[in-house]
């Protein structure tokens, strides 16, 4: 009777960090760097991406995606200053304007409004 193999799923920045050891050295400490060392252009990345995506239903993903999400993350769990640092920009007011998602989500503040009803009266009609 044979054991089934389970392997432990590793979480993207272990990935990411394996891959940064295991690969050669390059200039620039790229994670995703060519054979020759140097960036990827923008336009390969496209392509090879419209071709893994194709026929999955995920159209909608691209590379520009990818990078609102990275901004929005780090928006959210540290400030919109280093997500614009991350980016690239010079400040946030672009990276908040076009790369972070909207916070959509509101407080709940029922009791504030319900204090404006004030104690329900009631009337001798009432009674």
């Amino acid at each position: 009777m044979t054991q089934p193999v389970t392997r432990a799923c590793s979480s993207p920045v272990d990935v990411l960090m394996r891959r940064r050891i295991e690969q050669r050295p390059n200039h620039y400490n790229a994670v995703f760097a060519t054979r020759n060392g140097t960036w990827h252009q923008v336009g390969n990345i496209e392509r090879r991406w419209r071709t893994i995506r194709a026929d999955t239903g995920f159209d909608w993903v691209t590379p520009h995606t990818f990078r609102k999400t990275v901004a929005t993350l780090i928006d959210r769990l540290v400030d919109s200053d280093t997500a614009a640092r991350v980016l690239g920009h010079s400040s946030d007011a672009i990276t908040k304007e076009f790369y972070i998602e909207k916070d959509r989500t509101t407080p709940d503040v029922t009791h504030i409004l319900q204090s404006f009803a004030g104690k329900a009266t009631t009337t001798k009609s009432d009674a």
